[in-house]
Formats: structure tokens, C-alpha cells, sequence
């Protein structure tokens, strides 16, 4: 068994010192919310203006079965926002208990907030100022239901304001995929039916009829969508399963099938959606939580697409297959028709820990993808690893445990934050002491400085959930619960040098690359020790907006087509003739 947290991970340390004051942010954690009441759900999102809006669930103590939906936004400097009510705004006017919490920044100032009631999912739409944006129901606005309580909705930022979700809808009967694509007023955005679209599984083969097991989606170029799905025949006479097919489908800002794109058929490979059965739910219910397919945009008009290839001789046994497809659904000619392989083959995923072990895919600045893969190892530990995938070969980034949860941001650049935790302290010698933790770890691979603290002793509980936020000055902001020594909502603020402790860190010399926008002109790139080549915009979604030839020689570009371009948060990567690469980020505010 691999060593557990507390044991073989080490604190983080400041490694440089600081130099310009701040507010509040210090060495110890900034006061989002004191109370004594429980905070079983917390989340975090981007306010983009480096500061985070940050959710929970308060328990009423007093008023038992009563829970509150709360928010307060934290500003860069640490500050709680004054203009939002003290005792935290409430996100919605309904007091029950959620089963599952998430926010997302909608790139002017404010968030979306989304959070399930069992199998019911609602969304609302907060302003920066604290209140529910016009039009929005106070209660949240119903989207729809997942097919068990297990299930997470995929949740995606648009670029333009708005936002994405999909989820599985599935019973015994009728299994269905369904997207959601909504404005900041609430409406369908892009042409896209205020209700969403539902995706259904391919049609019914001799057989009998087709079961859609497992869905998933990113959103494209042009404002459309990639949706890759898993589906198999269902025999209603022998009430069984058989062998199926992944599909991918490439459909339009209006959510019909784009014009020579794929449209589900022919099938990406083989879905043994029959050995299922037993693994994990059972002969007749095969439907599971974690989601064994994962697709993102490859930045140009093509996709990524990686799928669990299920062992037909050792089940419980199966392999990633990672494919790079283009626009019309056809292998890219740099990339192995067979798929490439990432992580360890024939690891065992005979558990389903539900939602949390999905597979990921990440948009990567130098034209490949991070593939991230949550999965069971023992006594309900969780090892997680990221890969970059490239033309040229997989290299392995991290892998980590998680016992209990975690949050992960993975950038274009690959500098990732992966925050997790465990709740209590041991009630036996497979449990790990309570603690906390901010991993850093840089695109090149090497660790960052991070935060780390544990509690050992008696089995109390220390913390309740966790929240990760990302600032545009490829920082974090880490929100959490706690119930003992501190009672409440905490947040602590990093930059890519450490924690941030009450000054402004220095700006590492890895991101020679430095943007900015001037008015009339684009973006206009500084170069670092880069020379001739090419620099490439893309956006949150991993979509190339732009792109400019660096002469030789040159020493500041601005790069073309950015002149008008939506305000949001956009990266920037530059590669030299040579093969040496610097990246960089801007935020264009109008």
C-alpha cells in the first residue's frame, strides 16, 4: 500500500521572502464566516479580479433541519468584501439539505452557483455585489435530474459569460444524455434551446435496444460541443447486456450535428459495457458514477477523447486508450490510429467511488492534453495522476493520494494546484491523521512550495469540506471548513512562489512571457529569452483565438485578430523555432 498522508508528504514552506504588504492575508488563515453551526459543503470560484467568491451550506444549530445556502466574496488582498451581508448572502431562499455544492466565476465579477437536492440540480447566477442576478428565481432554477445522487453534473465556463452542464439521466428504462447551455440572463445562449438538448443512445441494433452507460462533453470552437458517450444492446428477453460501442458526436452552437463532423457513427472502439454487470453495480443496473470516458477541445477543431478499454479476460482490469481525432471525426495523422496509452495499463478500478474518480482531460498550450485519472487503490485511499500527452510521448506530472476528496486546477501551462483533505483523525491504523493540504506542482514537474497541517490524537472531526479558486495571476485561492480550534469558513491565497503571508510575493522568472492588452491594438506580448517562432492565444475552454509569427530579433509583438476580444481570461504560449517555450496569461477587462 502506497504511504499515507501525514507520513510520507512534507509541509510547505515559503521559500522566499516577501517584499510589498498586504491586507490580510498572513500566516494564518483569513476569516471567510465564524460559526459554530456545521458547514458540510463548501465551494470557490474566480471573482476575476484575483479574489474568489466563496459558497457554503451552514446547518442551522438552532433550527434543526434548516440549511442555509450561503456566500461572501474574499478580495485579492484578503479582505472580506464589506458590501456584502455580513452574516453572508444567501445564494438561495430554499433551507434543505444538499447533497453536493459547486461555483464557477462567470468571468465579470460574479459566479454560478449550481448544487443538487438528491437527484434535482439548480443553478443561480450571483452578481459581484452580492445579490441574485434579475430573472433568476430566488430558489435556484430547476435543471433536471441525475440518476442518482452519486452523479456530478461536468460544469464549464463558455468564455462569453455563460455557462455549461451536462449530466447522465438514466433508469432501468431510458438512458439519456442532456446539456445545458445558458447566458447570464438564464436563456439558452448561441442558438441553444433554453431547456437544453437531450442526447439519446445510437439506435437499437438486432439485439435489442440501446443503453447509453456512461456520457460526457466539452465545448468546441464556434460555440458548439463534443459529446462521447458509451452505449450497448440490452437484451430484454435475457435481461442482459452485450458488448457496445464509444461514440463521439460533434454538434453545432444550436446543438444539431455540425456538417462533416462526426455524428456517432462510426463508433471511436469497443464499449464492454456488458462486464459492467458485476463491476460495480450489479447484472441489472450497470450504470456507475465515475465516469469512464472523457473528451476537451484540442484547441484547433478537433478533440481529445480518452475511454476505459474494460479487460475481457481479467474483469475489473482496464486500460486508458487516449485518441486524437479531427473535426470530421478521423484519426490526426501525427497521432497512433490505435490510440495512445497513459498511466499504468491494467490498473484495477473494481470499486466505484463515485463522481470523483471521473476521468479528465485538460487543454495543454503546447498543442497536446493532460489526461487526469482519479482511482480506487485501498481502504478507500485515491490515487490521482496527471500525464501530458503529446505527439512526442506521455510524461507523468504527479501522482498523489487522495483519501477523502480533492479539488485540482490544470492550466494550459500545466501548473497545477490539487487540494485535498481527510476529516477527522484515525479511528483506525488505515486512516490517515486529520489534515489539510495545497499541492503545487509546476508544468516542468517540480514541486512548488504548497501547505500542509495535520491533527492527530482522538478520532474528532477537524474539517468539513474544501474549495479551490483560481486567480488570474496563475495563483489559488484555497477555502475550507473547519469545526474545531477554528470554527467556520477559512481561506488561505497562493501565488505560483507559496502562500501569500501578509506581502506580495515575487513573480517567478519561469513566466518570462509577460501580456497585456492595449486598447486598439490586441494583446501585446513582451518577450523573455524566446526567440523566432510563433505565439498562440487560446481561452478557458483551450480554443485558439489567435496567433502571430515572432520575427527574429524581436523583443515585443502584438498578436493579431485580439483587437476585439471578448473580456475574460485568455493564455498565451510561445514557441520557438528552436523547441524552447515560454507561456503567459492576460485578463482583458472592457
Amino acid at each position: 500500500m502506497k504511504a499515507r498522508p501525514g507520513i510520507a508528504l512534507l509541509s510547505g514552506v515559503l521559500l522566499l521572502a516577501p517584499a510589498v504588504g498586504h491586507a490580510t492575508w498572513s500566516l494564518d488563515p483569513v476569516t471567510v464566516h465564524a460559526t459554530t453551526d456545521n458547514c458540510p459543503l463548501v465551494a470557490a470560484a474566480s471573482d476575476a479580479q484575483d479574489g474568489a467568491i466563496v459558497v457554503w451550506q451552514q446547518d442551522d444549530a438552532a433550527t434543526p433541519g434548516v440549511y442555509r445556502l450561503l456566500a461572501r466574496r474574499l478580495l485579492a488582498n484578503g479582505d472580506v468584501d464589506a458590501a456584502w451581508p455580513a452574516a453572508g448572502a444567501t445564494v438561495s431562499s430554499a433551507t434543505v439539505n444538499r447533497v453536493a455544492l459547486g461555483a464557477l466565476g462567470d468571468g465579470g465579477g460574479g459566479a454560478y452557483v449550481w448544487w443538487m437536492e438528491q437527484t434535482s440540480l439548480y443553478l443561480t447566477r450571483m452578481l459581484s455585489d452580492g445579490t441574485i442576478a434579475p430573472d433568476w428565481p430566488a430558489r435556484g432554477k430547476s435543471l433536471g435530474t441525475l440518476f442518482t445522487s452519486a452523479f456530478r453534473p461536468l460544469v464549464f465556463a463558455d468564455g462569453q459569460g455563460g455557462i455549461w452542464l451536462g449530466w447522465l439521466m438514466g433508469d432501468p428504462v431510458l438512458s439519456l444524455g442532456r446539456i445545458v447551455h445558458l447566458g447570464p440572463d438564464g436563456l439558452g445562449a448561441g442558438g441553444w434551446p433554453n431547456s437544453g438538448r437531450g442526447y439519446g443512445p445510437s439506435p437499437p441494433s438486432e439485439i435489442g435496444e440501446m443503453k447509453m452507460l456512461a456520457f460526457t462533453f466539452a465545448p468546441a470552437t464556434g460555440g458548439g460541443a463534443w459529446v462521447a458517450w458509451g452505449d450497448v444492446p440490452f437484451d430484454v428477453e435475457g435481461q442482459q447486456f452485450h458488448a457496445g460501442s464509444w461514440r463521439l458526436k460533434r454538434v453545432t452552437s444550436t446543438g444539431l450535428v455540425a456538417p462533416g463532423g462526426p455524428d456517432g457513427d462510426p463508433p471511436v472502439g469497443v464499449f464492454r459495457g456488458d462486464l459492467l454487470g458485476d463491476w460495480p453495480a450489479g447484472p441489472t443496473l450497470p450504470y456507475f458514477a465515475a465516469s469512464p470516458v472523457a473528451v476537451a477541445p484540442d484547441g484547433a477543431d478537433g478533440a481529445y477523447v480518452l475511454f476505459m478499454d474494460v479487460d475481457s479476460v481479467q474483469v475489473g482490469y482496464a486500460t486508458p486508450r487516449l485518441f486524437h481525432l479531427d473535426a470530421a471525426g478521423l484519426p490526426v495523422s501525427s497521432w497512433p490510429a490505435a490510440g495512445v496509452v497513459p498511466f499504468a495499463t491494467g490498473a484495477p478500478d473494481a470499486v466505484d467511488n463515485g463522481a470523483l474518480c471521473s476521468l479528465r482531460l485538460f487543454p495543454e498550450a503546447g498543442g497536446g492534453v493532460f489526461a487526469l485519472r482519479p482511482s480506487y487503490y485501498s481502504e478507500g485511499f485515491i490515487d490521482v495522476t496527471l500525464d501530458r500527452v503529446t505527439p512526442a510521448g506521455t510524461q507523468t506530472m504527479w501522482s498523489r493520494v487522495a483519501p477523502r476528496g480533492f479539488e485540482c486546477i490544470v492550466p494550459l501551462s500545466g501548473d497545477t494546484y490539487l487540494a485535498s483533505y481527510y476529516p477527522n483523525a484515525p479511528y483506525s491504523p488505515f486512516e490517515p491523521n486529520a489534515y489539510l493540504q495545497l499541492e503545487q506542482v509546476y508544468g516542468s514537474g517540480a514541486d512548488g512550495p504548497g501547505f500542509y497541517e495535520q491533527h492527530d490524537g482522538p478520532p474528532y472531526q477537524w474539517y468539513g469540506d474544501i474549495g479551490l479558486a483560481p486567480t488570474s495571476d496563475a495563483g489559488a485561492i484555497f477555502a475550507w471548513s473547519q469545526v474545531r480550534e477554528l470554527q467556520g469558513v477559512f481561506a488561505r491565497r497562493f501565488t505560483q512562489t507559496g502562500q501569500v503571508t501578509g506581502v506580495e510575493p515575487v513573480v517567478t522568472p519561469s513566466r518570462a512571457l509577460r501580456l497585456r492588452f492595449a486598447p486598439g491594438r490586441g494583446v501585446v506580448a513582451t518577450l523573455g529569452a524566446v526567440g523566432a517562432g510563433r505565439i498562440r492565444l487560446l481561452d478557458v475552454a483551450g480554443r485558439v483565438c489567435a496567433g502571430t509569427e515572432v520575427p527574429a530579433g524581436a523583443r515585443e509583438v502584438a498578436i493579431e485578430g485580439t483587437a476585439t476580444l471578448a473580456p475574460g481570461l485568455y493564455f498565451a504560449r510561445h514557441l520557438g523555432a528552436d523547441g524552447a517555450v515560454e507561456t503567459g496569461r492576460v485578463v482583458i477587462v472592457r
